[in-house]
């Protein structure tokens, strides 16, 4: 941990926060010298887990399983056999493990050489229709979303240009607010969106990310009238970008660019057609989410599917969690499938007309709180969905809490014990066990 920070010498800053997150997670890092100086570092993780390949493969290690990641050399220490080097102390360090895997570009001949050095063989390849940026024409994109994201920031940060960004509306708000309990919010979000923006130094709106890249900006408040499709007219886009809309968006708008209009939906179409497909995972207990990208038609999530990726959704696992990984996958995903559509090179998947599961429509939180089933549920399917439900359970009648807490949901527990916690504490129970509440406020870490 000591040392995370020698990788300045080569890369830039952002990459010591990545490499401490790593070591967080259990990751082993390397690092090697030349004269003191660093100029490589390589990564080893091990399963049992699933990694990310690339945007479009995933793998699950399994226990006792390593995945070398994140190499790469100095520019001025290339050619001084560095790489295979660290590789072979790597694979000396960790002579236990049943398999060891590294990915390499088919197309770097040079790392190829490496790995095969220090005794690595093929076992198996992946090509995507994809070329790189020197050979792929740059599209003119339109975004239409809600709120800067991972996936907003993969789209700004591709080779493609962003030449619009729609602001989709927000869903209805509580009407039955008094104004000055409307004025007080109102305020309230000012001065939290200043004190993000002056800690993290990042916009937090679209309206102001817009004009800091003199991006064209419309808000989107009249849904799929005529200004926006004269507004998108103007901006003369070759595809439109989704992600996060309130409503569906009508033919007079995706059929307008030569290219088409894609979708990225967060489940692996068909299954979970609909806005919510999150919380619809959490109560079916899904071991495993995914990213879709797909064409838009005059369905809800029926279009033609154009990538897919999946990942795994631990027991527990926040909405936090879930909604990050998914927001990067989803970003590389569709960055991909530009690529792909300025080459001419895709080739949708029709799906079926039905889907295999329910619509995941939007629900209130009285009704995903009622959908609990206390008396039949098993103690772990309850406690995947609390935690789904955990940012908004200090807004349950039973489980109210004063304005400045909220709710964490600890762990749960199958024996009889329910008050040896405090007074910070609350337990639920269910047939099968309990499941260990504790207040803390509302601006502490968990």
């Amino acid at each position: 941990m000591s040392n995370v920070a020698d990788v300045l010498g080569f890369q830039p800053c952002r990459y010591v926060d990545t490499f401490r997150r790593f070591l967080q997670q259990g990751d082993v890092g390397y690092y090697a010298y030349l004269d003191g100086v660093c100029c490589h570092r390589s990564w080893l993780q091990k399963g049992p887990k699933w990694i990310s390949v690339n945007p479009f493969v995933q793998m699950k290690l399994k226990k006792n399983e390593g995945y070398i990641h994140y190499c790469e050399t100095a520019p001025w220490a290339r050619g001084k056999a560095l790489y295979p080097s660290v590789l072979r102390r790597i694979v000396e360090d960790h002579r236990g493990l049943d398999n060891l895997f590294i990915a390499v570009e088919s197309t770097n001949a040079s790392s190829i050489r490496g790995v095969e050095k220090t005794g690595f063989r093929e076992r198996e390849s992946s090509c995507q229709n994809v070329s790189d940026d020197s050979h792929s024409p740059r599209l003119r994109v339109v975004v239409i979303t809600q709120g800067v994201t991972p996936v907003l920031s993969s789209l700004l940060a591709s080779r493609h240009k962003i030449v619009g960004i729609v602001e989709a509306a927000p869903r209805k708000a509580n009407t039955r607010r008094t104004g000055w309990q409307r004025a007080a919010r109102s305020i309230a979000q000012c001065a939290y969106d200043m004190g993000r923006r002056f800690m993290k130094r990042t916009p937090l709106r679209l309206r102001t990310l817009a004009e800091r890249e003199n991006i064209p900006y419309y808000a989107m408040n009249n849904g799929c009238d005529e200004h926006l499709e004269s507004w998108i007219r103007e901006q003369n886009p070759d595809v439109i970008a989704v992600y996060s809309m309130s409503e569906l968006l009508k033919k007079n708008i995706w059929s307008l660019p030569r290219l088409g209009t894609i979708n990225l939906h967060p489940s692996l179409l068909p299954s979970y057609r609909g806005p919510n497909p999150f919380f619809s995972m959490y109560a079916d207990m899904a071991a495993e989410g995914g990213a879709t990208v797909h064409r838009i038609d005059d369905g809800e999530d029926t279009g033609d599917i154009l990538a897919q990726a999946t990942f795994p959704i631990p027991l527990g696992m926040r909405l936090s969690e879930l909604a990050l990984v998914f927001q990067k996958r989803g970003g590389a995903l569709m960055v991909g499938i530009l690529d792909a559509l300025a080459l001419g090179s895709v080739v949708g998947t029709p799906q079926p007309n039905t889907s295999p599961t329910p619509r995941a429509k939007n629900l209130t939180l009285a009704e995903m709180w009622q959908r609990i089933d206390w008396d039949t549920w098993p103690i772990e399917r309850i406690f995947h969905c609390l935690r789904y439900l955990e940012p908004q359970l200090h807004n349950i009648n039973t489980l109210r809490l004063p304005r400045l807490y909220r709710w964490e949901v600890v762990k749960f527990y199958h024996s009889s014990e329910k008050n040896l916690y405090g007074a910070s504490a609350r337990v639920l129970s269910c047939k099968t066990g309990n499941i260990l509440l504790r207040k803390r406020l509302f601006f502490r870490r968990k």
